[in-house]
């Protein structure tokens, strides 16, 4: 596994409804091309898009908490060891991250467009 040379700010939540699932949000990386959405991580799951609020709907872990903690490590032992990830851990989403999102999402919304431009003029007219 290749290690990541940039480090990705994860933030780290137990979900309430489900204690021993913990869930990995990584709140610069947008999830879809909705700002209000980040990619995030489960062990039983594998990566996904959640909704920025999903991560309300869940708590931090609980420093003396031994459950807890285990699906810390177990999760961050996931992205860092199967993914190559170098995590930045943050305690919430914050509007900085937000706009880091947007950011990307136009980076990303650029190359499509000139990607599209480019298949048009390669295709003759577009038809």
């Amino acid at each position: 596994m290749k290690k990541d040379r940039h480090t990705t700010k994860v933030v780290v939540r137990i979900f309430r409804s489900a204690p021993c699932c913990a869930a990995a949000f990584f709140p610069e990386i947008p999830g879809t091309d909705n700002p209000n959405t980040c990619s995030s991580y489960v062990v039983v799951g594998g990566h996904s898009s959640a909704d920025t609020w999903t991560s309300r709907y869940s708590r931090l872990p609980r420093p003396g908490n031994k459950e807890d903690q285990a699906e810390v490590k177990r999760i961050l032992y996931h992205l860092r060891h199967h993914y190559g990830y170098r995590l930045k851990i943050v305690k919430r989403i914050a509007p900085a991250h937000r706009a880091a999102r947007v950011k990307e999402i136009e980076r990303m919304r650029s190359a499509w467009s000139k990607q599209a431009e480019l298949e048009t003029a390669t295709n003759g007219k577009g038809v």
